[in-house]
């Protein structure tokens, strides 16, 4: 028999799913006409709602791991890879799927890990500013422990594992200044998530800590995030401030797009300009090798995987954490004191 879900009932009643839910856990306005109509959507199909999972049985080790449609971001190839290493060394298997990590579709993707029994659930990278009541309500009562993972929308109260973004550019800006660097560049991705916008407000509040005047930062910001974006953004830097000693990317793929136009142009890394990037999944095949900072990705899915423990206990199922990592550095080649640079306007 087929499982009936939040989406059937939606569109057999002609309404959005966002309202069945506010009718099913009476949690908002609705008209009389709709709640009565989805009532007999919900009579006719026969919806049950998440079932509570007892934990424990043999039969439900079982994570389930939601990405979102990004199948060459080097990012979630990484967190695919931990979290199955993680999962094995406690007895576990991982059910990953893909899909728009969006409040129009993230019910739906945690229905279908639902459906096949998984005991916990491991969200990456939540797509909106935020989370709507309605969705929170539902993930909050769906039976199994579910944990945010890198990222989140404002206001959710529910698991968190994140990057510590603060204290991870503070660590950065504070090397680049021991460096003697003065004129830096920031060259990041407008994607329109907190994340992004997160990193930028901590680098000049980093600037400012140090008594670093943070509007002298020169800020680039991309829509796209490609290796073409990054040689963009450094072409326009360098129109901005052509005497520039140090330049921070969003991520090692802009970094790779600096190096390759630094080295049209015959600028040398870390001669002429110093060169950081973000990530550390590349920055060691590029030339010179990319001093980069790092997300915790194993240490983010420990503690991922430690917060499903907990919420399976019943006596602390009711309880949310928000857990912070502080991203490191990672020094290699490619930054240097400013002092070993010839005068750039000679040349």
């Amino acid at each position: 028999m087929k499982t009936v879900k939040l989406q059937d009932i939606a569109q057999k009643a002609g309404v959005s799913v966002s309202t069945v839910i506010r009718v099913i856990h009476d949690s908002g306005y609705v008209s009389q006409e709709k709640r009565q109509r989805i009532e007999q959507v919900i009579q006719e199909l026969g919806y049950k709602g998440p079932q509570k999972k007892s934990v424990g049985k043999e039969n439900q080790r079982l994570i389930g791991l939601i990405l979102p449609d990004e199948h060459n971001h080097f990012f979630y190839q990484n967190v695919t890879y931990e979290c199955i290493y993680e999962a094995k060394k406690q007895g576990y298997y991982v059910l990953p799927v893909i899909g728009h990590l969006t409040n129009s579709e993230i019910i739906a993707l945690v229905e279908a890990l639902l459906d096949v029994g998984v005991n916990g659930i491991i969200c990456t990278t939540f797509g909106e500013p935020c989370l709507s009541a309605q969705n929170q309500y539902f993930l909050q009562n769906c039976g199994v422990p579910l944990v945010f993972l890198e990222r989140a929308g404002h206001g959710i109260r529910m698991n968190q594992v994140l990057a510590d973004i603060s204290e991870g550019m503070y660590s950065l800006v504070s090397y680049l200044l021991r460096l003697g660097h003065e004129k830096i560049a920031y060259l990041g991705f407008e994607s329109g998530q907190d994340v992004e916008y997160e990193r930028l407000v901590a680098i000049k509040n980093a600037l400012k800590e140090f008594g670093k005047n943070p509007d002298d930062l020169v800020v680039v910001l991309k829509n796209e995030a490609r290796v073409q974006d990054g040689y963009t953004a450094m072409l326009e830097a360098l129109e901005a401030e052509p005497c520039l000693t140090s330049v921070i990317c969003w991520s090692d793929i802009y970094a790779a797009g600096v190096m390759q136009y630094l080295h049209e142009i015959r600028k040398k890394v870390p001669k002429d300009i110093s060169v950081i990037g973000f990530d550390n999944f590349i920055a060691h095949y590029l030339m010179p090798p990319l001093t980069t900072m790092e997300n915790p990705v194993q240490e983010m899915l420990e503690a991922a995987f430690g917060l499903i423990r907990e919420q399976q206990d019943p006596k602390r199922s009711g309880l949310s954490k928000k857990i912070f990592l502080t991203p490191k550095l990672v020094q290699r080649a490619s930054a240097a004191p400013p002092d070993r640079l010839e005068n750039m306007q000679d040349k």
